[in-house]
């Protein structure tokens, strides 16, 4: 029957809230994983804009989080302060995923967790013979007497405990341990034993034999914190009580730590205390012994000790060193009490039972009186040796130094430099890197060589005949003399700096000039740059080194430099610097002066085709090869510009004219030309980074900038030219009517005839003064692109405007006069 509903039984379904969980605990019941369900964001859409604002959402505070009763664990003298399970687990070294048939890492704690259980920390103290009164605190044993304390027979401790414990017996550090109680976010407290004072509620014998060991007991207690300024630990005691106090390490162990290892510390501990009190009682006693009659030493003794210890030099503070031979003096007598001391002590132990003379070390004697070299033969082998080294003498030593030194300072130099200010052009660089290179070479082959010899001569030309005689005159002795190997080894030093020399010059050249090309690296042999002129993508983090000019000619743009130069410049100066270190001269001929050498004996300093320099050479010839190709495409850019570039501009202007276009078409053409000049200076840059050169455009697009202007100012010109032309027509045509107007007429036929003719001159103004307008709107041309007018054609502007006005008086005026003179 239980079968059956076991079998019918349905499983609870498991939610997130109940599945996921910070806690180590299994959960018996089987879980339902729940449907997976896809959002479907329509409906989002259609009611978002119901969907309330939230403007400031506050930052939730986190509830506590209660375990199950199962996870927490208590005391029954104080059931109110509780401990999670996980504060009672000791450290473990282990893996957290071991491999298959391995001990699990959760099983290894719950077996050490049970193993300290097993055993209480009285029960291990017992085991190793510590009572509580040897671990009371000092403090409480102030107001004992001072004979249990200072007696022959003393019965307690003065020193503290605390002074002697031992911290490599603790599996975790102060601050472990209060994090070992921190869960989620928490801290709680950690469970432990303490050493503390006894309650009153502690029922203790009536006149014990031994009181100290009722005054203090092991009870359990909640660590608080940890005070790191006077290395205290805060507890709480779980007696009922829940007293406070400050104790030190090595009264407070810990429920997650071994009992046993813990009772070792305080053994250890204990033990050094009193072998410590017992060191110093010793030192007490042997200091208040009476030293009269103790043998001192003889004069003859302590000046030998001032003599060697001088080394029959002058001592300046005389003060000094008579309270130096009062104090040798008096350790002296002392070392001797102490030998009388100990040799009573061994012979009458009865008499000296209260004291406890510590052991002294023997020092071991040697088997020799010198350092054991484990040679057979140690007289053959020195032998062999000062007929083999060429340090046989201070002399060569003291030279070998001196040729060190001058390497050094070569090996720290450069061939190269770095700091050449602004932007350069190649020819400049060329020239400012050859100049350096070609100074260290002069140093090298002059200086450096001079100082050598006269370094070597000065310290082996007093040796005269021998081994190193530099006055030598034969090769075969030279061939067969120590000099021969010294002078090689001052060879391979010098090579040795010429090579470091070449190793820091080349690296430092290459950083130079290949670092700015790294953002090149990764440009193809097909790269086009675009239309965006001004923003350039290969903007190294390094300064540029290179200046270069765009130009322009009837083929194209073009640099002031070919850009193909760049990698064969670089190369050449690389190359060469390196070259030119093989023709340092070796230092023999200047030294050896009687011995004849080849003219073309020479250093060598490194291979022009080793790895290193092949890298570093392919290296600068990979970026610049790079570099280049962004350095083409932008300049192909340009050559849309070719066609203004080549534009002869008064044959553009003189083929407006001859076209006689309309004004509205000189407008447009105008407005074209300002607009295209407004363009050119948009889209062009006065300068761009294209990895390590910086390109100057400013002179070709202020080039092109004045041409466009150019235009504009000569189509300007011609308009006012040609109105100037058709408003003087006009200004003439005004004339010529006024001249008429004021004919003196001279028959009575002549003034009616005049008189008619003044009939049509209103329609010949007429017509004069709307073709004015119609030039004077064409004008307004000028005024739109602000072109100044000549002071002369401003003139006939305003009189053409005025003469309409003045015809109509005159005619007015001439009637009257032919009215006068008809009657």
């Amino acid at each position: 029957m239980d079968r059956e509903q076991d079998e019918h039984k349905v499983n609870r379904r498991g939610y997130y809230s109940e599945a996921i969980t910070d806690l180590e605990c299994n959960i018996k019941s089987k879980i339902q994983n729940g449907t997976f369900k896809r959002t479907k964001l329509l409906w989002q859409v259609k009611t978002e804009h119901h969907a309330p604002i939230i403007k400031e959402l506050g930052v939730t505070e986190k509830k506590n989080f209660l375990a199950p009763a199962e996870r927490w664990m208590c005391y029954e003298e104080e059931k109110s302060i509780c401990f999670p399970v996980d504060t009672f687990e000791p450290k473990v070294q282990m893996q957290y995923v071991v491999p298959p048939f391995t001990l699990p890492r959760n099983v290894a704690i719950e077996r050490r967790r049970r193993q300290y259980q097993q055993r209480t920390i009285r029960e291990c103290l017992d085991e190793l013979d510590i009572k509580p009164k040897h671990i009371v605190p000092t403090k409480v044993l102030m107001e004992a007497f001072v004979g249990d304390k200072f007696g022959l027979f003393p019965k307690i401790n003065y020193l503290p405990l605390e002074l002697f414990d031992d911290e490599e017996y603790d599996s975790r550090t102060p601050q472990g341990w209060i994090e070992h109680g921190v869960i989620d976010g928490i801290s709680h407290p950690i469970p432990g034993e303490a050493f503390v004072p006894v309650s009153e509620k502690t029922i203790v014998p009536t006149n014990p034999i031994e009181p100290l060991n009722y005054l203090f007991v092991w009870t359990n207690v909640a660590v608080l914190d940890y005070i790191s300024s006077k290395k205290m630990y805060k507890i709480l005691t779980l007696d009922g009580l829940q007293r406070t106090y400050e104790i030190p390490r090595i009264y407070l162990m810990f429920k997650a730590e071994d009992p046993m290892i813990f009772a070792r510390r305080i053994k250890a501990a204990v033990d050094l205390r009193n072998q410590t009190e017992s060191t110093i009682r010793y030192e007490f006693y042997l200091d208040c012994m009476t030293l009269t009659g103790t043998y001192d030493i003889d004069e003859a003794s302590w000046s030998r000790i001032i003599r060697l210890a001088t080394r029959d030099k002058r001592v300046k503070e005389v003060e000094y060193l008579a309270d130096l031979e009062v104090q040798v003096r008096l350790n002296h007598k002392r070392a001797l009490g102490e030998m009388e001391y100990r040799d009573r002590a061994r012979k009458q132990p009865y008499v000296y039972s209260f004291l406890k003379i510590p052991p002294r070390e023997t020092w071991k004697v040697p088997l020799k009186g010198r350092i054991d070299t484990g040679m057979e033969n140690f007289q053959s082998s020195l032998k062999y040796f000062k007929w083999m080294s060429i340090y046989v003498v201070p002399h060569t030593h003291r030279a070998i130094l001196f040729v060190v030194r001058e390497c050094q300072k070569v090996a720290q130099m450069s061939l190269f430099t770095t700091s050449y200010g602004k932007n350069v052009i190649l020819s400049e660089f060329h020239e400012i890197q050859t100049q350096t290179t070609n100074n260290l070479i002069k140093h090298l082959k002059t200086v450096w060589l001079d100082t050598i010899a006269f370094n070597i001569r000065m310290c082996l030309g007093d040796l005269g005949k021998g081994w190193f005689n530099i006055g030598e005159r034969k090769h075969e002795i030279y061939d067969s003399a120590k000099l021969m190997r010294f002078m090689e080894l001052v060879k391979y030093h010098m090579q040795y700096a010429l090579r470091l020399l070449v190793q820091n010059s080349a690296t430092i050249y290459t950083q130079l000039v290949e670092t700015p090309c790294q953002c090149c690296l990764t440009c193809e042999d097909d790269f086009k740059w675009g239309f965006d002129l001004i923003t350039s993508p290969f903007r190294s983090s390094q300064p540029t080194i290179f200046a270069l000019q765009l130009l322009m000619n009837d083929e194209g743009a073009y640099y002031s430099t070919d850009p193909d130069l760049f990698p064969k410049g670089l190369l050449f100066l690389y190359d060469n610097g390196l070259a030119l270190t093989h023709t340092i001269k070796q230092v023999h001929p200047l030294l050896l002066t009687n011995l004849k050498f080849p003219g073309d004996l020479c250093l060598s300093s490194v291979g022009l085709l080793e790895d290193f320099v092949n890298k570093l050479r392919n290296t600068i010839h990979i970026g610049y090869n790079k570099a280049i190709i962004p350095l083409k495409a932008y300049a192909k850019e340009y050559d849309i510009h070719l066609d203004l570039f080549k534009m002869d501009v008064n044959s553009y202007v003189d083929y407006f004219k001859d076209n006689q276009n309309s004004a509205g078409e000189i407008k447009e053409e105008v407005s074209f030309q300002y607009k295209m000049k407004w363009n050119l200076e948009m889209t062009l840059p006065t300068s761009v980074i294209i990895g390590p050169f910086m390109i100057l455009t400013t002179n070709l697009r202020e080039f092109l900038v004045n041409k466009r202007q150019e235009i504009c100012t000569k189509l300007l010109n011609q308009f006012a030219k040609r109105m100037k032309t058709v408003i003087e027509d006009v200004l003439e045509e005004y004339r010529t009517l006024v001249m008429k107007l004021c004919e003196k007429p001279s028959s009575i036929e002549h003034i009616y005839d005049i008189r008619e003719w003044m009939e049509t001159v209103p329609m010949a103004v007429r017509s004069l003064e709307e073709q004015a307008k119609r030039y004077l709107l064409e004008y307004e041309i000028l005024d739109y692109f602000w072109y100044s007018l000549p002071d002369e054609d401003f003139e006939n502007k305003w009189e053409v405007i005025g003469w309409p006005h003045k015809i109509t008086l005159q005619i007015r005026y001439r009637m009257k006069i032919l009215r006068i003179n008809g009657k």
